[in-house]
């Protein structure tokens, strides 16, 4: 993200998870066999050292309200300060069926920063949205674009 150009998004659609959102163009997508999650990885262009930037998109079970958005991001937070090294917590806000949240902690020796959306449009769908911290600022647009323009789709 080095240069501030603008990013260009192409539309993806995920038929086994029934979802469809704006990814950055040029990035690599790799999914599991079941279909349950894909991610798609910055892969020799937004790097540091090595550790690229990534969109992990996961199937969750789901809630059994929309509402419960708020509760499951309060549990799942409460899980990730036990197991994350130095979290600091950047924001959470909800925004309709949607909760987004932005963090940094340490991992494999580096700082990095993760957005994360947790969307209840009816599924459950968690995005984690990853970059190492010299990438962040640049990314941050980025990813919110990624989490606002998820949407489930039905056949």
């Amino acid at each position: 993200m080095s240069g501030g150009g603008e990013v260009e998004f192409v539309e993806f659609t995920y038929e086994e998870m029934g979802v469809s959102l704006d990814l950055p163009a040029g990035w690599v997508l790799s999914a599991d066999d079941v279909g349950d999650v894909f991610s798609y990885v910055a892969d020799g262009v937004v790097e540091d050292d090595g550790y690229a930037a990534s969109i992990v998109v996961q199937r969750e079970e789901p809630l059994l309200d929309d509402d419960l958005v708020e509760q499951a991001a309060a549990e799942s937070l409460a899980e990730m300060a036990l197991s994350y090294a130095n979290l600091g917590i950047r924001f959470t806000r909800r925004e309709g069926d949607r909760v987004l949240r932005s963090y940094e902690f340490d991992k494999e020796g580096r700082r990095v920063r993760q957005l994360q959306g947790l969307v209840a449009d009816n599924a459950f769908t968690v995005i984690t949205c990853t970059a190492p911290l010299v990438h962040a600022d640049a990314l941050d647009p980025v990813f919110e674009h990624v989490v606002r323009s998820l949407r489930h789709v039905t056949d």
